[in-house]
Parts: C-alpha cells; sequence; structure tokens
C-alpha cells in the first residue's frame, strides 16, 4: 500500500473518531413542573433506484433473445419527527425523563443503553489510537506488515466507535414516543392530583 493512500485512510478514519459524542448530563431531580416534550421536524432524503421498464430483444429470425431492464433514478424526500424530553421548559434526558415519571426501569435500560455505546466509542478510539501508532511506526520503519496491522486497527477502532456513537445521541431514543407520552401523561396526572 502506498504511504499516501494509508496516511488518507488513517486520517479520515481519526476524523471519524475525534468526532465522538459524550454522555448527556444527567441528575435532574423532579421540580413538580409538569413532563412534556419539544417537537421539530427534520427533511431527510436519499436516491434509489426504480424499474422503468424493459426492453426485449430479438434475433434476426424473431426468436428471443434476451432482455435488459431500465432504471432511472428517483430521490426519495420524507420528514422524520424528532423529540426531546422536558420538565417544564427545561430540555431534559430521557433517563431522567423516565426516573421523575416513576418508571425506574426505563431509566436504567436507558443508561444501560448509553452506557454501553460510551464505553463501545471510547475503546474504539483507543483502538484506532493505537493503530495510529503502528501505522506511523510501520511507515517510519518501511515495514508494510506493521503498517498494514496500524491500518486495519484503525479502521476497527473507527467502526467500533460507529458502532458505540449512537447510543449517544439524545435525538435516537431506546423508548418510542408514545411510551414517552403514557409516561408523561400518568405523571402529569399525579401532579393535578396532589
Amino acid at each position: 500500500m502506498k504511504p499516501d493512500t494509508a496516511r488518507s485512510i488513517a486520517v479520515i478514519s481519526l476524523a471519524a473518531c475525534v468526532g465522538c459524542a459524550s454522555l448527556p448530563t444527567t441528575g435532574v431531580r423532579a421540580t413538580g413542573e409538569p413532563l412534556g416534550f419539544d417537537f421539530e421536524t427534520s427533511q431527510h432524503g436519499y436516491i434509489t433506484s426504480e424499474k422503468v421498464g424493459e426492453v426485449k430483444y430479438q434475433t434476426a429470425s424473431g426468436q428471443s433473445a434476451g432482455s435488459a431492464s431500465i432504471y432511472r433514478d428517483k430521490q426519495v424526500t420524507y420528514q422524520k419527527l424528532e423529540w426531546t424530553p422536558k420538565q417544564g421548559k427545561t430540555a431534559i434526558s430521557d433517563e431522567d425523563f423516565f426516573r421523575i415519571a416513576g418508571l425506574p426501569d426505563n431509566a436504567d435500560t436507558v443508561h444501560s443503553k448509553v452506557m454501553h455505546g460510551f464505553i463501545a466509542s471510547r475503546v474504539g478510539l483507543a483502538i484506532a489510537v493505537i493503530g495510529l501508532g503502528l501505522l506511523g511506526a510501520g511507515m517510519w520503519r518501511h515495514d508494510q506488515r506493521m503498517s498494514g496491522g496500524g491500518l486495519l486497527l484503525t479502521a476497527v477502532g473507527g467502526i467500533t466507535v460507529g458502532i458505540g456513537g449512537p447510543a449517544l445521541n439524545p435525538k435516537n431514543h431506546v423508548f418510542p414516543l408514545s411510551e414517552a407520552e403514557s409516561a408523561a401523561n400518568a405523571y402529569n396526572q399525579t401532579l393535578k392530583e396532589k
């Protein structure tokens, strides 16, 4: 592998690793304010291929010689509803939301998922850094095996960060909105009864 190619891949992998999210702030206590949500929509899209026709080929004598499908690119757009739990007007983490709502098992599940993501992203970051070290040492020593191993470790570290990272994004919820709304409604009802 050429040193410039290896360097480029390593830099891209490190850039992906450095963009790691951190743990959400937790520990918010119940204030007696109602639980609710902030909503926003975001526009997303992708391009897909769709079949628009088929051409049939025949020989000079009229026998079928095969066919070919015709495709075109189609852009698909959609909106995604994103929500953030809040207490009164203050945004809070999902973990705190469920703890305040009186659902400690749900809060523990959220905490567990976030911690697993955090650990995976940090282990991935460590693997990527070790890989970059081996890659650099291998290039300095002109040792292709060491460079290749370093590049492999950097890639594995980047992938591991990518696996753990989504759990740290507050927009990726463990429980669906319907379950959170039920919890908020039940909690808010107890506030009214006091």
